[in-house]
């Protein structure tokens, strides 16, 4: 249906900016001051405590990485983008190439579930939004 790209984000003119595009590794994170939100699981479980400043929201993360205060922000491509855009920050916070992980979102209905009738008509629906585009559209917006 759908993939989470979880990805780096940074301030374009961050001096260590160009390093921190060589980032392929968990481990080549722990060089950079991350900054994140209480309840991101993704840089939880996979920096913990580790040289993480951890603030109550996303939007105060990216304010911090738009003043340049802390190196990184990890996260989902789509839904941080749409938080770049809606707080307009679209100058003072970049998305850099690197990808950490890729999932796809998959929707899981069990066969003896109530909903399972409607699947050939939700697979129908959701191939036309595919094919005629509207489905990457309303990824673009949150971009």
């Amino acid at each position: 249906m759908s993939t989470v790209t979880v990805t780096l984000f940074s301030n374009p003119e961050n001096s260590r900016v160009r390093e921190i595009e060589t980032v392929k590794t968990v481990s080549d994170l722990l060089r950079f001051t991350t900054v994140s939100y209480i309840g991101n699981g993704w840089t939880r479980k996979n920096l913990g405590k580790r040289q993480v400043a951890w603030v109550p929201t996303l939007d105060r993360a990216l304010f911090l990485i738009s003043q340049n205060r802390y190196d990184v922000y990890i996260g989902g491509a789509i839904s941080t983008g749409y938080h770049i855009k809606k707080l307009g920050y679209e100058k003072s916070v970049i998305q850099l190439p690197n990808v950490l992980e890729s999932t796809s979102l998959n929707l899981c209905i069990g066969k003896s579930s109530a909903y399972a009738s409607i699947l050939p008509a939700f697979d129908t629906a959701l191939k036309a939004l595919i094919n005629g585009g509207e489905l990457e559209k309303i990824h673009a917006a949150y971009r």
